[in-house]
Parts: C-alpha cells; structure tokens; sequence
C-alpha cells in the first residue's frame, strides 16, 4: 500500500531543505546559507580598518593623478603639473565680505590661522569629478573654514572650485582622512551641528543640504568601515570605551561599553575588542557576546557571523546567528 503526503506538508519540506542554514568550505571560500540569506567569505580578504588619519592621499582620475598633503593639493597630467594651497579661498570676494576678507587677513597677520588649506576630511570621486571636503585650521587645531570643492579631471589643466558647504563640521582630525561617502546623487558625512551630530547630506545638483539629528554631543563620530552605518566612540573617566552605533531603522543608541582595546567595528553593527590575543565580538542590536578562538579568522556576514580556525587554512568553519547561536558546522573530514 502507498501513502501519499498532503502537498502542504511536501511544500513545507521543501521549503525547509532550500531554507536549512548550511556552511561549505573549499579552496579559500566559505559558502553560507543563513535565515534564506547567501553569502560568501573569501578567508584571504582583510578586514577593513577603523578609520585613520594619513599624511597623503592619492586619486586616480583617468590620466589625471591627484594627490593631497600637508602642502596642499598636487595635480598632474600629461606632464603638466599643477601645486595648490588654496590660499586665495579665505580672501575670495566671491565668498565673503570685504569685512570678513579684512579680518580673515588680521588674524593671518596675528599668527591665529593660515591662509593655507590644512587637511582634507574626505574626498569620493564620481566620473572624471573629484569631490573633495577639505579644511582650514587654527592654530590651535581647531577648525575654522570648511568647504566641498569639485575639480574637473576632463580639463587639459584639471582646476578646482568651492561648491558649498557640508550643514556642519567634520570629526576628521590630521591632514587626510576618510569622512565622506556618496550616497546617490548626494554626498553624506557625519557632521557636528548646531543643534547636535549627526548625518549631514549635500545634493550635488544644487548644493543644498540637510541634516538628519543622531544625538546632542559625540566626541568622534566616523563611518563603519564599508558601510553608511555611523558610530561614535568615547572614554570614560573610569577606564571604559564606549561605542555607538547609528543606523537606518533603528536611530542612535550607545549600546557596547568595554575595558578592552578597540580592534574593530563592522557591518552590521559587530564590535570587535581585544583582550590580550583574545577578541570579544558583540553584536550592536542584540547585545550578543562571544570570544573568537585564538588564531581563529572571522566576518560578519547577513544575519549573523561566521569564524573559521586556523585562520589560514580551516579545518572547522562555524556560524552563528546575530544572537551567536551555533546555526550551521563544517569541519574537515
């Protein structure tokens, strides 16, 4: 005698086998199935770092090489080449105001500020434009001048030209960083404002801008590496760092506190501390902790995470959701 399954409990077992979370390894890539999610680790690719200040940074424009420094911006094409310190922006009629201009050049005199640009807080290149958000500073370090320039890399003689302002400051610190993404036809920055920090936008159609609020005060504030998720770290007088994380969906919240050294922070929302050679991840939503082993390697991927030991040739791969439950194994045979 045959019996025959009703087709509802066929469809669902079905379903259940495409869906079954699953992890495969071979030759340097780990293959993941989690919560109906695909996704793929290749072992050799490096993390992504925290953001850091550098002494130069170089874009690649066509034929049109540009590089910025602490003497300002160096730009060269076809054996051309053209050194820039923007010098004249301060004192442009076209800016401000004779007053302003005259005041500007007093505190020159005085020693308070220099004409000269002195760092960039990021730059993204789109086509054959480089957009870049550059500063001025005091003396003191503090910021005192803030611009979106755009320089044409189609021109013989590539020039650069103020095309507004971000509706804020930057956190960037030293003389080039990575503050700025393109989201769109707009470019976004984390920035302080009046009213608080937050996520600054500049349209590049017209140059108008908004200002979306995170929160009333943060210390530093950068983008997670790879992504448009914001975060925030502090110390505390008590020997604590603080990191918080802001995301579409879910606002701002300072959600991870920790006495060990910060090695990083990624997409999702996975904060990495480092204990001695030990590194404790903690999920930023969940509030999820767990210690990778020694020498293991490890990625966020959609919906959880995945770490594989030894970290350059696995023998065992393990993943886990975003509450760092065991969800699928492989281990070499």
């Amino acid at each position: 005698m045959v019996f025959m399954l009703p087709v509802a409990v066929l469809v669902a077992a079905q379903q259940d086998a495409m869906t079954q979370d699953s992890v495969t390894y071979r030759d340097g890539l780990i293959s993941v199935v989690l919560a109906d999610q695909r996704s793929q680790v290749r072992i050799a690719d490096r993390l992504p770092e925290l953001p850091r200040t550098v002494s130069r940074q170089m874009f690649q424009l066509g034929e049109t090489k540009v590089t910025f420094d602490k003497d300002g911006l160096l730009i060269e094409k076809n054996g051309w080449k053209g050194r820039s310190r923007l010098a004249s922006v301060p004192t442009s009629d076209v800016l401000f105001t004779p007053e302003i201009i005259a005041e500007h050049r007093a505190m020159a005199n005085r020693g308070e500020i220099s004409l000269n640009v002195s760092a960039m807080n990021g730059a993204v290149a789109v086509d054959d434009k480089l957009y870049m958000w550059l500063r001025w500073e005091r003396k003191t370090g503090e910021s005192w001048l803030e611009g979106v320039f755009e320089l044409d890399a189609s021109l013989e003689q590539p020039t650069t030209k103020f095309i507004g302002k971000m509706p804020g400051n930057s956190f960037a610190t030293g003389v080039a960083n990575d503050r700025l993404r393109l989201d769109g036809e707009e470019l976004i920055a984390p920035v302080r404002a009046q009213e608080g920090w937050g996520l600054g936008r500049f349209k590049l159609a017209d140059g108008t801008t908004t200002f979306e609020k995170a929160a009333s005060q943060a210390k530093d504030a950068f983008f997670v590496p790879g992504s448009k998720m914001m975060a925030t770290v502090r110390a505390t007088s008590y020997g604590t760092t603080i990191v918080g994380l802001w995301g579409p969906g879910f606002g701002y919240r300072e959600t991870i506190e920790s006495r060990g050294t910060l090695a990083g922070i990624y997409e999702p929302g996975i904060v990495v501390f480092r204990f001695g050679g030990i590194d404790v991840v903690s999920h930023g939503q969940t509030g999820a902790k767990m210690a990778i082993p020694k020498g293991a390697g490890f990625r966020a991927i959609p919906g959880g995470l995945v770490f594989w030991e030894p970290n350059a040739n696995p023998k065992r791969v393990t993943v886990v959701d975003r509450s760092f439950i065991n969800r699928a194994t492989w281990a070499a045979q």
